[in-house]
């Protein structure tokens, strides 16, 4: 990955240097976007396939040019949606982060994703059910109904994405910024 980008750097250095060509206007691979999410999501009530919306909090420039404005729009998508369930197990919610609007309101593909498990109580738990079982059997099975806690991302929480892959933009679709 650093590598590539290093590559496509002297790449176009050595061209700009021989006057061959001009540095190539384009997203490299790995650039990171900061995103924050615009809505409070939980796994009690997210289900698969759910559009998730992100924000971009800061601006983006290649060459004097505004490629990703602040508050632009960013997409993501519920891949895993499962609310807090029996036996102390936590819920779990994954979000795949797919796509930020450019300034000329095309889409720049992003990876990255945001993972999240809540709250077990497994371990407690099956200790708690050793201990009763062996001080007063009948007890043992009311446990079975101990459940986990549900995962939620709070409205405002930041990530980090990355564009994915090398994106070659056209100069023409971007306005020139004023020094």
């Amino acid at each position: 990955m650093f590598l590539k980008q290093l590559f496509a750097i002297s790449l176009a250095l050595l061209l700009w240097q021989q006057g061959q060509a001009q540095i190539p206007f384009m997203l490299l691979d790995s650039t990171p976007v900061r995103l924050r999410i615009t809505q409070t999501i939980s796994s009690a009530d997210a289900k698969v396939g759910d559009v998730v919306e992100f924000e971009v909090l800061d601006e983006l420039v290649i060459q004097n040019r505004s490629v990703i404005e602040t508050g632009a729009r960013a997409v993501g998508v519920v891949t895993k949606a499962k609310h807090k369930r029996r036996l102390g197990r936590g819920g779990k919610l994954d979000i795949s982060i797919q796509y930020v609007r450019l300034t000329n309101l095309e889409k720049a593909a992003l990876r990255g994703s945001r993972d999240t498990a809540g709250g077990g109580h497994t371990g407690k738990m099956t200790g708690a059910i050793v201990a009763t079982s062996i001080v007063f059997f009948p007890a043992a099975p009311f446990f079975l109904f101990v459940k986990g806690k549900d995962i939620t991302i709070p409205q405002g929480t930041e990530i980090t994405a990355y564009i994915n892959g090398d994106i070659r933009l056209d100069e023409q679709g971007f306005e020139q910024l004023s020094q």
